[in-house]
């Protein structure tokens, strides 16, 4: 699962690079309480949980909206993409490319 791979990914670098921070953008605003987490969803693997209110009811603007949020408060994001213009994740590249982002397309 590509989220699992990039938590290792940071991880590992939050060892050479201890200001790392690995934060968690929740699903659900409910999750914003420790108690009622996936257990998946542990203290220990994330420094902080954050939940962005959506902009957008339907599922794919839902999603991309969310994305590019994430963008406008990193420094740093990883992608996994292939250069297909119509994916909602090389839409988010670009996004961040254009906002002067470091990315990291693994």
């Amino acid at each position: 699962m590509f989220d699992n791979l990039c938590h290792q990914i940071v991880t590992k670098l939050k060892e050479i690079y201890p200001n790392i921070k690995r934060v968690y953008v929740l699903e659900e605003e409910k999750w914003i309480d420790e108690y009622k987490r996936p257990k998946y969803l542990s203290n220990d693997d994330y420094e902080e949980f954050v939940y962005y209110s959506p902009r957008f009811n339907g599922f794919y603007k839902r999603i991309y909206f969310r994305n590019l949020e994430i963008i406008d408060r990193s420094d740093f994001i990883l992608f996994y993409i292939r250069n297909t213009e119509k994916s909602g994740a090389y839409k988010a590249y670009k996004y961040a490319e254009k906002n002067k982002k470091k990315v990291i397309n693994l």
